[in-house]
């Protein structure tokens, strides 16, 4: 994974995990730089890094997300994320790994 700073303030954090072949993500985000729409530009740029650095190629990529964290929740649907599997106080989501470019999330 990695750490994002933004001047000399920690931006937030970006963490990769290999779970039989699925490339799984987390992340966090400073609580100083939510609300500013910042959120989607780290999530996009993330995922291209992985993407390129650790050249998957592998359909789909997923995270997990509290039910209740609706914005969250929102940022992921918004970059193409989409609920796979529900559990009791999480969502299970995937993107497809070949909307993924260089450029950003293809139909942005």
């Amino acid at each position: 994974g990695f750490a994002v700073y933004q001047e000399d303030h920690l931006f937030g954090l970006f963490e990769y995990y290999n779970h039989s072949s699925t490339m799984e993500i987390g992340l966090a985000l400073n609580p100083k730089f939510t609300g500013q729409g910042l959120a989607h530009d780290f999530l996009i740029n993330g995922l291209k890094f992985g993407v390129n650095y650790y050249n998957y190629k592998n359909k789909y990529i997923k995270l997990y997300v509290n039910k209740e964290n609706k914005p969250a929740l929102a940022l992921y649907k918004k970059a193409g994320f989409k609920i796979t599997e529900e559990y009791k106080e999480e969502f299970e989501m995937k993107i497809k790994t070949k909307q993924i470019s260089k450029r950003g999330i293809a139909n942005e």
